[in-house]
């Protein structure tokens, strides 16, 4: 697969992540809700069908911390320990292009991988890295949702910022149990 990269741009998450190697950047198709309308109507150009589907998923359309992006993982990348900003939304991971050999996410105390055709859904504000030690490119669509146990009028939980989480004690690192994909999955 030819990647276009004058599109892709580094990882807002990526920059300055101290012990990350490799290369992480994404194609944004849907901002958070702050993005004026023409911001995501320019978002959308780069995938107009992906774009129209996530619109009409009211769970993504209605998250004001969600966004959509494809997310390109390059061979030789370590994403460090990271949490997401909020514990209101969950991101939902579809496996586009995933090559064979050592690639997996550490979530928790589970490790977790992707498939082609399939999601894999996970509490992004949970401790998560990614390593990519395969030889190929990782690509992969996201698409975040308001968590279902997070109510609409909890507007706290939609303004905490990642500081304002970790001086709460809401930044989880603990144990997680769930139905996601062993890493052994993208080794067939």
């Amino acid at each position: 697969m030819k990647i276009n990269r004058r599109i892709w741009a580094v990882d807002p998450g990526w920059q300055g992540m101290k012990g990350s190697r490799g290369a992480w950047s994404e194609v944004a198709i849907k901002g958070v809700a702050l993005a004026t309308s023409q911001e995501q109507t320019r978002l959308c150009q780069h995938a107009l069908l992906s774009c129209r589907l996530i619109q009409k998923f009211s769970e993504a359309r209605g998250c004001p911390k969600c966004k959509a992006s494809f997310s390109l993982v390059k061979p030789g990348t370590v994403i460090p320990a990271h949490a997401g900003p909020t514990n209101s939304r969950l991101r939902a991971h579809l496996g586009l292009i995933i090559p064979k050999g050592d690639l997996y996410m550490k979530i928790g105390n589970q490790t977790v991988g992707w498939k082609p055709g399939q999601w894999t859904i996970i509490d992004d504000s949970f401790q998560h890295e990614v390593v990519n030690d395969s030889k190929g490119d990782r690509l992969i669509l996201i698409v975040d949702f308001r968590h279902p146990e997070v109510g609409e009028d909890s507007e706290n939980e939609f303004s905490f910022s990642k500081e304002k989480m970790k001086s709460s004690g809401l930044e989880r690192e603990d144990v997680i149990s769930s139905g996601f994909l062993p890493p052994e999955n993208n080794l067939e």
